[in-house]
């Protein structure tokens, strides 16, 4: 219900600048994406009849946490789009302290993170989905999940490790383990007259190197 209650094409049109891709499943881009899967669609209404077929014809309350230093226009759009068919999501800033706390010890309600999918997609699931992790610790595993995800590691055929990662991730599909929102790359600008505003830097001074992009932020000056 949750998955179709988000508006992720509107989501990313409005905030991701033209930098991020709308998605339904773990990832778009690496050898686990499964090309011709039928993904959940944004759909309000079917989000309302799935939450009265589970027995919240009025909907329900519940905790959104996030780490204090991520942007919050997401989590402004993502909870808004829950509470339009019934879920009040309250927006729930952490520190990191905390959020580690919760990651680790548990939380009820939902977390928002990102899945970095560097450098290879079945070592980061391993790292933040095994049931090995002390990570995470609040997110369902289905049945075989870990036993296919041992086997997708351990194997030395590329042909099989992609066809098994494939699998984790219409696993986790079908189960709704997460709820994907949109995919971006490490999007950086090269340049001496890149100003960074008030972001961070990559690799060293304004006046040379990465810039990580934020657009709202960054200038460029006349060479």
């Amino acid at each position: 219900a949750v998955d179709y209650a988000v508006d992720k094409a509107g989501m990313v049109k409005a905030l991701g600048y033209g930098f991020w891709l709308p998605t339904g499943q773990l990832t778009k881009f690496s050898y686990a994406n499964i090309p011709n899967l039928t993904e959940r669609t944004y759909d309000p209404a079917k989000a309302k009849q799935l939450l009265k077929d589970a027995g919240y014809a009025d909907g329900f309350k519940t905790t959104l946490y996030y780490q204090s230093t991520a942007s919050s226009d997401v989590l402004v759009a993502f909870s808004t789009n829950l509470q339009a068919v019934g879920i009040q999501a309250t927006l729930t800033p952490v520190d990191i302290t905390r959020f580690s706390q919760l990651q680790t010890g548990g939380w009820k309600g939902l977390i928002f993170d990102v899945f970095r999918e560097s450098p290879d997609f079945l070592q980061s699931l391993a790292n933040v989905m095994s049931t090995g992790v002390t990570y995470n610790v609040s997110l369902q595993r289905p049945s075989g999940w870990q036993d296919l995800l041992d086997k997708a590691l351990a194997t030395g055929d590329s042909a099989a490790k992609a066809t098994m990662a494939q699998q984790l991730n219409k696993l986790a599909f079908d189960n709704a383990m997460t709820i994907p929102l949109y995919q971006s790359g490490s999007i950086v600008i090269m340049g001496n007259n890149v100003h960074p505003g008030t972001t961070g830097l990559q690799n060293g001074s304004a006046g040379g190197g990465a810039i990580v992009w934020d657009a709202p932020n960054f200038w460029l000056s006349k060479k």
